[in-house]
């Protein structure tokens, strides 16, 4: 992180060049109203107007979240001995006390649209990738639930085909893609295109 904050340099050793750092620090690829991701790491506008470049990971046992406030350089790290710990409510609550905001205060919540219940099988299904991501997507009542390795979290639509669901304390964009006949084929999910392999399951 202090790369990334003092421009590619650590002490006295540049370790990469600034407009390096730019191009990483920069969003290419759009991924919702609010963020995009750049070389490595994801870009995000905050409610609040501050800019915030970061990345988060996991794996069994382990959590983590990294981020850098260019406009404010501050830089942040929150890891954890738990998978599910909420290591990105951790960095929210340091960066909000660096910030002088309360340090439970949230971001500005996203919109939340209803849809009609007939539309909602359009959506369901079980998608898998070769590299071995699963999950299912079920009816929950008027609306859907995210099914996937022990965990069960509801979806609000927060954009047209796109929905919102939090795991582990963070925010994570679940987005729907179509084909021609306006039928889902794929989902967007963890900047990974997951195939829709078997519709309707209930």
């Amino acid at each position: 992180m202090d790369m990334l904050r003092n421009e590619g340099a650590i002490g006295h050793a540049r370790i990469a060049q600034r407009s390096t750092i730019g191009m990483m620090t920069v969003g290419h690829v759009r991924i919702d109203g609010r963020r995009s991701y750049g070389y490595g790491l994801f870009a995000e506008q905050r409610a609040d107007g501050e800019r915030i470049v970061y990345h988060s990971g996991g794996h069994k046992g382990v959590a983590a979240y990294a981020d850098y406030l260019p406009g404010r350089g501050i830089v942040c790290a929150a890891l954890t001995n738990l998978a599910s710990a909420p290591a990105g409510k951790l960095w929210t609550g340091c960066v909000n006390a660096a910030l002088g905001l309360p340090f439970e205060a949230e971001p500005e919540p996203e919109p939340v649209y209803a849809m009609p219940p007939e539309r909602l099988s359009g959506f369901t299904g079980e998608f898998h990738s070769e590299e071995g991501v699963r999950f299912s997507i079920t009816r929950d009542g008027d609306g859907l639930r995210f099914v996937a390795a022990g965990e069960r979290v509801s979806l609000r639509l927060v954009e047209a085909d796109a929905f919102s669901m939090e795991i582990g304390g963070q925010r994570q964009l679940l987005r729907f893609e179509r084909d021609a006949a306006g039928t889902v084929t794929h989902a967007f999910h963890g900047l990974r295109l997951v195939l829709r392999s078997r519709p309707d399951v209930q």
